[in-house]
């Protein structure tokens, strides 16, 4: 009995590094991924040996380009709606980005807003939730900052 006390620590603690390796590996290959889809395969491989920093820099826009958020109902009728959002550089609605955002697979590199920078939006009113889009300034901040 003692020596399964013993164990029992031990296995839980390796099931925990296998687990957080995995999610952390799954986590970063979904990034990658992301990159790819946005890029195309064919891209995506050259400019990582021949422009390493464009994919970092995707990289980091795909993770910490934008961020939303629940938003005061108070606030959120101040803020101003997000404007022309396109989608693989054709327009959708704002609902249509919106219900985007809520699925899994959501890859922000797959949209742009060509009437602005950066700044916080309305992005639904209803569920008063608001989104900020980051710089490409900024972006590069962050990925300079972590080399």
């Amino acid at each position: 009995m003692k020596k399964l006390m013993r164990l029992k620590p031990i296995s839980i603690m390796i099931l925990c590094i296998l687990f957080f390796g995995h999610n952390a590996y799954t986590q970063l290959d979904n990034v990658e991924t992301k990159v790819e889809e946005y890029l195309g395969k064919e891209k995506f491989e050259l400019f990582q040996t021949s422009n390493p920093g464009l994919i970092q820099f995707l990289k980091k826009k795909s993770t910490h380009g934008f961020l939303i958020e629940d938003v005061s109902e108070t606030k959120s009728n101040v803020l101003p709606k997000l404007g022309k959002v396109l989608y693989q550089e054709k327009e959708i609605s704002l609902e249509a980005f919106y219900e985007a955002t809520k699925s899994n697979d959501f890859n922000f590199l797959q949209y742009s807003f060509p009437d602005i920078d950066n700044g916080t939006f309305l992005l639904s009113k209803s569920e008063n939730r608001m989104i900020t889009i980051y710089s490409d300034r900024i972006i590069n901040q962050l990925v300079n900052k972590d080399n």
